[in-house]
C-alpha cells in the first residue's frame, strides 16, 4: 500500500481523467467508497477537472456528497454536485462564436457545455453520444447560448494550433488524452485550476495550504505547485512531477485508491 503522508488535509481536490478514472474511463467502486469515508471524517472532497459540469454530472458527481463543491471547466466554474453554479468566469461570447466557426473551417471540432447540456461538432457527435458517462449531448447548431466557461478543441492540426496560439485574450492548454491524442482546452484569460481553487477554499473557509490536490496533466501545474500537498500520478509530465510533494503510480493499477486509503487509515489512527 502506498505510504501515507504526514500531511493532514482539510480538503482534497481530485482530477478526473487519468486520476479518478482509469484508461477505460471507469470510476471504481473502491474509489467511490474511499471518497465517502474521507467525507465522513470532515474532509471536503471535490473534483478539479477540465470537464464541464454537463460531462460529469451523470457518472462522476453522484458519488460525491450533495453539498460538495467542484472545480470544473479547467477552473472556469465552481458548482455543487447538483449543478448549482457558485462562481464562474465566462469567455467572451463573440470570441466563442468566432472560435467555433474558425476551428470547424480549419477541419477541427469543438465541445462545450451550457447548463446541464453538452454540445459538439457534427463530426464527433456520435463518439460523444456513445461515451460511457451517459452524457446529454446535442449538435452545436442546437445551442441557444454561448455563455460558456470552457471550449475544448479536438481533431487539431498545425493550422488550428497556430490560430489558437495567436489569440492573446484567452487561456489555453495543449493537452494529451489517454490515447496520446492532442487537444486544446480554452478558458477566459487568467483562468486556471489554481485561481478557482482559491475561491473554492474561501467558500469552505480553508486556505490553499490546508488542501491536497491530485492530478496528472499540464493544466494541474499551477494547482499542484501551490497547495499544501500536491500529488501526481505516475503518467504525469516530468515538469509536474518536479513540483509535486509525492508521485504515486497509475490509475489502472489502483494507485489513487491505495494512496487515499493509506491516508484515511492514518487519519483515523490519529483522530
Amino acid at each position: 500500500m502506498a505510504e501515507a503522508t504526514k500531511f493532514v488535509p482539510k480538503g482534497i481536490l481530485l482530477d478526473v481523467d487519468g486520476t479518478l478514472t482509469n484508461s477505460k474511463r471507469e470510476f471504481s467502486p473502491k474509489i467511490i467508497q474511499v471518497i465517502k469515508n474521507l467525507s465522513k471524517t470532515g474532509i471536503s472532497c471535490g473534483v478539479s477537472t477540465s470537464r464541464h459540469y454537463a460531462f460529469i454530472k451523470n457518472y462522476i458527481l453522484p458519488h460525491f456528497p450533495k453539498d460538495s463543491l467542484h472545480i470544473t471547466s479547467g477552473g472556469g466554474q465552481i458548482v455543487t454536485s447538483s449543478g448549482q453554479i457558485i462562481w464562474q468566469n465566462v469567455i467572451d461570447e463573440k470570441l466563442v462564436k468566432e472560435l467555433i466557426q474558425k476551428v470547424e473551417q480549419l477541419g477541427g471540432a469543438v465541445i462545450f457545455g451550457t447548463g446541464s447540456n453538452l454540445y459538439c461538432s457534427d463530426s464527433i457527435y456520435d463518439n460523444v453520444r456513445n461515451h460511457p458517462w451517459k452524457i446529454d449531448v446535442f449538435p452545436v447548431s442546437y445551442a441557444t447560448s454561448y455563455e460558456i466557461t470552457l471550449l475544448s478543441v479536438v481533431q487539431i492540426n498545425p493550422d488550428i494550433k497556430k490560430y489558437i496560439k495567436s489569440i492573446k485574450s484567452i487561456s489555453n492548454w495543449l493537452l494529451k488524452n489517454s490515447s496520446g491524442g492532442e487537444y486544446f482546452d480554452i478558458c477566459a484569460k487568467g483562468v486556471n485550476k489554481l485561481t478557482a481553487a482559491r475561491i473554492w477554499c474561501r467558500q469552505l473557509g480553508l486556505g490553499l495550504k490546508d488542501i491536497m490536490a491530485v492530478g496528472d496533466n499540464e493544466n494541474d501545474y499551477e494547482l499542484i505547485s501551490n497547495v499544501g500537498y500536491g500529488v501526481v500520478m505516475g503518467n504525469s509530465p516530468v515538469r509536474l512531477k518536479m513540483v509535486a510533494k509525492k508521485v504515486i503510480g497509475f490509475s489502472d493499477e489502483g494507485a489513487l485508491v491505495k494512496f487515499l486509503m493509506s491516508l484515511l487509515m492514518r487519519n483515523k489512527s490519529h483522530g
